[in-house]
C-alpha cells in the first residue's frame, strides 16, 4: 500500500509516517517546513533533527512543498506516486495562532485542502482521502459528550475554516465521488510538539522551575496522546467502515486544567500551581466550553481503543521531555 501524508514533518504527521512505515507502507511526505511560532525556534529546530532521525529515516520520497501554492505540483506527485491513500495534516494547528493571522490560516487550511481535492477529484485510484479537522468546529460543547452529529457553531476562526475544509470535503464526494474521511482531534499532546499547547507550555515551565498558571481551574479538555491520534489516523487508513465518515478520535473523556497541572507537579513537586491568574493557554482567545467527546462511533466501527490516561500520558511525556532535554 502507498500513502501520501501531507504535513509529514509535524507533530502528528512525523508520529503517523513512523507507524505506516512500520507497517509496510510506502510513504511519501509532503511538507511546507513551516514554524508557526518564530519564538520557539530552537524547541522546532531540535524536534526537527529528532524527527527525522528517530521517526522518519524509512519515507521513499519527501517533497518540501507549500501545497496551498502549488497544486499543480501536487497533482503531479499523485500521478506519478499513485498513492492508494492522501492523509492531509497539514496547516495552522494552533487556534490562537489563527486568529492572529487568520489570512495565514485560509491559505494553509483551506486553500491547501481545496488543491489536494482537485488533484484528487480525477485520480482513482485513491481509497480514501483523510483530513484532520478539529473539535473546535462544535464550539460550546451543548451536551455533555458531543458525538459527530452534535450542532457545529465554532466561536473562532480556526475553528471555522476547518469546518469549512469539511463541507467542501463532503461537496466533492457528492459531485466527484471521492472517497474521504474526516477525523476531528482534540488537545493532542506528547514528546516533540512544537507549537507549545497548553500540555508543552506547562511541561517547559515546571522543567524550569516557574509556577504553573491557571486562569481557569475548571476549563476541561479531551486530552490525547499524539500515540492514540496517529492509531486512530492509521485505522481510518485501513479499515473499510471508514469510507465516507466522520470521526472523534480522542481519548474520549474532559479532564480540567487543573488536573493537568496536578499530573505534571507529580513529577516536579517544588513546582507551584497558581489558580485564577495570568492565561498562558491561548491567551487572548475566545474559547469555547468544551469537555469530553463521544468517541463511541471510532470504537464501533474501527477498533478505536486509546491506550494513554491522562495520567499515563503524562508519565510517558514526561520520561521522554528528560531524556530529550537532560536537566
Amino acid at each position: 500500500m502507498k500513502v501520501i501524508v501531507v504535513g509529514s514533518h509535524g507533530f502528528i504527521g512525523g508520529y503517523l509516517c513512523q507507524k505506516f512505515i512500520q507497517n509496510g507502507w510506502e510513504v511519501v511526505g509532503l511538507d511546507g517546513v513551516n514554524m508557526y511560532k518564530p519564538e520557539q525556534y530552537e524547541l522546532f529546530l531540535k524536534h526537527y533533527e529528532l524527527r527525522n532521525k528517530r521517526q522518519l529515516p524509512g519515507l521513499s520520497g519527501f517533497y518540501r512543498l507549500d501545497c496551498a501554492q502549488n497544486g499543480a505540483e501536487v497533482a503531479r506527485i499523485v500521478r506519478n506516486f499513485r498513492p492508494d491513500v492522501v492523509v492531509n495534516l497539514a496547516g495552522t494547528s494552533v487556534a490562537d495562532i489563527c486568529k492572529k493571522n487568520t489570512e495565514e490560516a485560509v491559505h494553509s487550511i483551506y486553500q491547501l485542502n481545496a488543491n489536494i481535492l482537485e488533484a484528487l477529484k480525477d485520480y482513482e485510484p485513491v481509497k480514501r482521502y483523510i483530513f484532520s479537522s478539529s473539535s473546535m468546529i462544535y464550539g460550546d460543547f451543548t451536551v455533555e459528550s458531543p458525538d459527530e452529529e452534535s450542532p457545529k457553531n465554532p466561536k473562532d476562526p480556526y475553528g471555522a475554516i476547518k469546518l469549512g475544509a469539511e463541507l467542501l470535503i463532503q461537496s466533492f464526494n457528492r459531485q466527484f465521488n471521492l472517497p474521504y474521511v474526516i477525523i476531528r482531534p482534540s488537545a493532542v499532546y506528547g514528546p516533540l510538539d512544537s507549537n507549545m499547547r497548553v500540555t508543552g507550555i506547562f511541561l517547559t515551565n515546571a522543567h524550569k522551575g516557574k509556577a504553573l498558571r491557571i486562569n481557569d481551574p475548571n476549563e476541561k479538555l479531551d486530552f490525547t496522546y499524539v500515540e492514540d491520534t496517529a492509531e486512530g489516523f492509521y485505522l481510518a487508513a485501513t479499515q473499510e467502515a471508514s469510507l465516507n465518515q466522520v470521526f472523534n478520535i480522542t481519548r474520549g473523556e474532559g479532564r480540567t486544567i487543573l488536573d493537568l497541572a496536578k499530573c505534571i507537579q507529580k513529577h516536579y513537586p517544588n513546582v507551584e500551581i497558581i489558580e485564577n491568574m495570568g492565561d498562558e493557554h491561548m491567551g487572548g482567545l475566545v474559547r469555547p466550553m468544551r469537555g469530553g467527546l463521544c468517541i463511541d462511533k471510532a470504537r464501533n466501527l474501527l477498533g478505536y481503543d486509546p491506550k494513554y490516561s491522562l495520567e499515563e500520558g503524562v508519565d510517558k511525556y514526561v520520561r521522554e521531555w528528560k531524556d530529550i532535554y537532560g536537566g
